[in-house]
């Protein structure tokens, strides 16, 4: 699917959304969006990677197997950045991604990639879309009803267009979102190489000393039951009855979590993971700093 052609490259973050900031505090996306989403971060990542040029970006330029914690927190810290902070701190992010994506391009084992190819970057629209929807789906005990769902949708419409992507790949309406999904499941898109199914069953076979194995399941049942089946099915990842168990336990968990939290609570709960993250990335521009300090001072 990545072609190259020009017509469907992203230009690069607008300063001027042509739809509005689609992140501001009356938003649909702010109003609508469940606090656990973030819970949903791992599943919106790896569905995207079911699209082979993206699994072989991310194989041939993505630390995550190594790096787990890191790549986890910098995912998630990003998104806060680009849908919690107010318009300047989302444009200065999203303008670093695009500068970043400019450099991931390539071929791995016959598939062509190009990180600004604005086809790719639908994939993961939608799939940060799906990922939205599931989170209310499990956590919430219900989905979006017509009307939440095509709200939310347009806020993510609006957010493609002012990260760069051309108008007319962006599916429109939710109706058009279903073809779209249809036509990337039945037209047989997804999973279409040893590059995807490897990269996958990787993920769903991972274990790293970082990551304690009781942690490493539990976190690969939830992700795997907010993921299509005809996705797993293709990269030969089974769903096992402990996956069952466990995903349906935390969402009752979670489901009865949300039932005593008042709104005042879940309004909270974003404003306090994006202060986290804030400090989180205080921490390391003073780590870095303090590194370049160090560097210096030996080399001189």
């Amino acid at each position: 699917m990545s072609s190259g052609d020009l017509a469907f490259m992203n230009s690069g973050p607008l300063d001027t959304p042509p739809d509005g900031f689609p992140f501001t505090a009356e938003s649909a996306l702010r109003q609508l969006t469940e606090p656990a989403v973030l819970f949903e971060v791992p599943a919106m990542a790896i569905r995207a990677v079911a699209l082979d040029p993206i699994a072989a970006a991310v194989t041939e330029h993505s630390d995550f197997l190594i790096h787990p914690w890191g790549r986890l927190l910098g995912t998630s810290g990003s998104g806060l950045t680009l849908t919690m902070e107010d318009l300047p701190a989302a444009l200065t992010k999203a303008k670093a991604i695009f500068e970043l994506h400019k450099t991931i391009k390539g071929e791995y084992k016959g598939v062509k990639y190009d990180a600004n190819d604005g086809q790719l970057q639908v994939f993961v629209l939608d799939s940060i879309q799906h990922g939205i929807e599931e989170a209310r789906r499990r956590f919430n005990g219900e989905p979006y009803d017509t009307e939440e769902r095509t709200r939310v949708w347009d806020g993510m419409y609006s957010f493609g267009t002012f990260f760069g992507i051309p108008k007319g790949l962006i599916p429109r309406t939710t109706a058009d979102l279903d073809e779209y999904r249809r036509e990337m499941f039945d037209g047989g898109h997804l999973v279409q190489t040893e590059v995807s199914r490897d990269l996958l069953q990787k993920i769903f076979e991972y274990h790293n000393r970082k990551v304690p194995l009781p942690v490493a399941r539990v976190g690969q049942a939830i992700t795997k039951m907010s993921i299509e089946p005809e996705i797993l099915a293709a990269a030969g990842v089974e769903i096992t009855a402990f996956d069952r168990r466990v995903s349906n336990s935390f969402d009752r968990f979670m489901q009865h979590t949300y039932a005593h939290l008042s709104h005042e609570g879940r309004a909270e709960a974003i404003p306090r993971a994006l202060d986290a993250n804030r400090r989180r990335l205080h921490a390391q521009a003073a780590v870095r700093h303090w590194l370049g300090r160090e560097a210096a001072n030996t080399a001189a």
